[in-house]
């Protein structure tokens, strides 16, 4: 039952390499990706410890579980249970830390007030926009409580007024879209999948849809039109086209393959979860018939 629910997380872990190859909008896409690579670290990691948790049994009862058939709950012996938990306990420091070094980041990457060429106020996004002295055109928007955007010095000598509003209207739909949080799962994604190949072209290709979509949340938000974009991505090194900027076509087609993907999503959430309470049940009445 427990290679059950191990079989069910790595298939929702296998969702985004479908997505990534469906023609989808990009906010769709990366939502579809967020959900299933969440729900599949979640669901291996229950799989992990109902798969070790025959082990404090048969520390606890060492006799009575013998006698007992615990095959089709976790298969395997104690050796195989122990392994399980040692797998689980790895996970979650390896889960923890990946948070713990993505908000590290995020406070090396803020720049202080008082470090600022100069600081204003954007009225479109409604966000502070600090400039840093360098010649080197950069931008970048900070999450958080002090959450800001930084441009350089360098980006806005080499951009047009017009390039540069969409510049930091693209930055503001990046927070005001919380994209820090679909681009952590991203990031957990590609460090818990990343040894298997392809799975760096797929990680690109959904943090190329982030970048996508914040584009297209701008141009529609703030009416602008897709050649500012295209001319800030040029000068950030940034390839982008006019076509990616805008709304997503709303072809019949197009729908047809976002209610696919995510009742096929639905279909192995729900499975997880059956399967889920049934090892759980098993381990309650385990556990009862050793008492």
């Amino acid at each position: 039952m427990s290679l059950s629910i191990v079989a069910i997380g790595v298939l929702l872990l296998s969702l985004p390499a479908l997505a990534a190859r469906l023609t989808l909008g990009p906010a769709t896409q990366v939502r579809l990706t967020c959900v299933s690579v969440t729900s599949g670290i979640a669901t291996l990691g229950v799989g992990a410890v109902l798969a070790a948790s025959p082990l404090v049994m048969w520390w606890r009862h060492g006799d009575e579980i013998q006698g007992m058939s615990v095959s089709q709950f976790s298969p395997g012996g104690p050796w195989a249970w122990a392994a399980a938990g040692i797998l689980a306990a790895l996970g979650s420091i390896w889960c923890l830390d990946s948070v713990r070094r993505t908000y590290n980041m995020r406070r090396q990457a803020a720049l202080p007030r008082w470090a600022a060429a100069s600081v204003e106020r954007n009225t479109d996004a409604d966000v502070e926009v600090r400039v840093a002295d360098v010649a080197t055109a950069i931008a970048f928007a900070v999450p958080g409580r002090d959450h800001h955007i930084v441009i350089s010095r360098g980006l806005t000598e080499q951009l047009t007024p017009d390039a540069l509003r969409a510049v930091l209207a693209h930055e503001g739909a990046h927070l005001r879209l919380r994209h820090d949080r679909h681009l952590l799962v991203l990031s957990t994604y590609s460090r818990f999948w990343g040894w298997l190949p392809g799975v760096a072209s797929v990680v690109r290709a959904h943090r190329n849809a982030v970048e996508r979509w914040a584009d297209a949340d701008a141009a529609h938000t703030y009416s602008l039109p897709a050649h500012d974009f295209v001319d800030a991505h040029t000068t950030l090194c940034q390839p982008a086209r006019a076509a990616d900027v805008g709304q997503p076509a709303k072809s019949a087609d197009h729908w047809w393959r976002i209610a696919a993907v995510w009742s096929l999503l639905a279909f192995v959430l729900l499975l997880g979860g059956l399967t889920t309470m049934h090892a759980i049940n098993e381990a309650g009445a385990l556990l009862a018939a050793l008492h």
